[in-house]
C-alpha cells in the first residue's frame, strides 16, 4: 500500500498509547509517523491541529485510533473533503464501561450522519458486519527476530492491575511446574505481598518487550481482551505463547488443543498445559505451525488494511 505525498494518510492516537500499537499502525499503514493527541482541554491545541489538517491538502485520509476527547471537535470540524476513519481497539466485554460505551455509541452516529466514512475493530468478537462500513481488522507488525538468550523458563505478559486480565491463576500455574522465577510486568504492592507469601520468586520488568526477550515460554491467559500483536511478537521471536479467549482458525485446530486454555481460571488446566513445553518434539512442531499461522496472518491483514481504506 502506498502512501505518497499527494494522497497521504495521516494517524492520530492518544499520547498514552503502547509502543507496539505506534508500531503497528506505523507498519500497516505505511506511514513514518503518528500523530499523539493530547487530551487536555487546551482550546489552542485543538484549533491549530484542525487548521493544519484542514489546510494541507495532501491529506487525502485521516484515522482516529481509540478514543480521546478532543476527538469529538476534531472529527467535525475536519473537512469532510478528507476522509475520515475510526479503530476501536477495546474488546467488547468492556462495553460494561459506560465511559467506553458512550464513546462507541458517539463513533457509531458519526457513522449514520456520514461523517466517518468506516469504523473497524480489532476485536473480532465487537463487529457484526451489517455492511461495508462497521468491519473488522487486523493490524500488523514487522517481524522482529530474537537478539538474545531467554534468561527464564515462564513469562507472563498480562497487568496484574487489569481486570481483566487472569495474573494472579497464572503465578499459582507456573508456580504448580517449576521453582524458576516468573518474568513479569512491576507489580504492584498486592503483587509482591501475594509472591511473597506463598513463596513464589519473580524477576520485574518494565515492558511487556523485555519479558518475552527474556522468556523461553510466553502466557497471555486472560479473561477477556487479549491483544494479538502481542502473539505475534512471541511468534516472531520463537516463543510458545499460551493464550485465553483466543481460537486458531480450523486450520490449526492443533494450536488450539495445545495453547488455548479453555478455562481461563482453572490453575490445574494451565499447569497441565504449559509442561508440555518439555516435550521438544511437541515444541517444534508447535513452533512450526506457528509461524505458518503467523504467515497468513500477515497476508490477511495487508487485504483487510485495503479493504477498510476503500470509500
Amino acid at each position: 500500500m502506498k502512501n505518497n505525498n499527494e494522497n497521504r494518510i495521516i494517524i492520530l492516537a492518544p499520547n498514552n498509547i503502547s509502543d507496539i500499537y505506534i508500531e503497528a499502525l506505523k507498519f500497516s499503514f505505511n506511514v513514518e509517523n503518528i500523530i499523539l493527541v493530547s487530551d487536555e482541554r487546551d482550546n489552542e491545541y485543538r484549533d491549530n491541529l484542525i487548521n493544519e489538517i484542514n489546510n494541507d491538502k495532501n491529506i487525502s485520509k485521516v484515522i482516529f485510533f481509540d478514543y480521546c476527547y478532543i476527538y469529538h471537535q476534531l472529527i467535525q470540524r475536519i473537512s469532510n473533503k478528507k476522509d475520515k476513519f475510526i479503530i476501536i481497539k477495546n474488546a467488547i466485554s468492556e462495553m460494561n464501561s459506560s465511559y467506553i460505551y458512550n464513546y462507541i455509541k458517539y463513533y457509531l452516529e458519526y457513522l449514520d450522519r456520514g461523517i466517518i466514512k468506516k469504523i473497524a475493530f480489532l476485536d473480532p468478537n465487537f463487529y457484526l458486519e451489517k455492511n461495508d462500513k462497521l468491519i473488522g481488522l487486523k493490524l500488523d507488525i514487522p517481524v522482529e527476530q530474537q537478539t538474545q538468550e531467554y534468561k527464564n523458563n515462564f513469562g507472563i505478559i498480562s497487568y496484574d492491575f487489569y481486570e481483566y486480565h487472569n495474573f494472579f491463576n497464572q503465578a499459582s500455574a507456573i508456580e504448580k511446574i517449576t521453582d524458576d522465577s516468573i518474568n513479569i510486568f512491576s507489580p504492584c504492592n498486592i503483587t509482591k505481598t501475594f509472591f511473597n507469601d506463598f513463596e513464589i520468586k519473580y524477576n520485574s520488568y518494565d515492558t511487556l518487550e523485555e519479558i518475552i526477550n527474556n522468556s523461553k515460554v510466553i502466557l497471555y491467559i486472560n479473561f477477556c481482551y487479549t491483544d494479538i500483536l502481542y502473539l505475534l511478537r512471541c511468534i516472531d521471536k520463537n516463543k510458545v505463547c499460551f493464550m485465553g479467549n483466543f481460537n486458531y482458525n480450523e486450520k490449526y485446530e492443533l494450536l488450539n488443543n495445545l495453547l488455548v486454555i479453555s478455562s481461563d481460571d482453572d490453575i490445574n488446566e494451565i499447569a497441565q498445559k504449559t509442561s508440555i513445553t518439555n516435550d521438544k518434539k511437541k515444541l517444534a512442531q508447535i513452533l512450526k505451525l506457528q509461524k505458518e499461522f503467523r504467515q497468513e496472518y500477515s497476508d490477511l491483514s495487508k487485504k483487510e488494511i485495503v479493504r477498510f481504506l476503500q470509500v
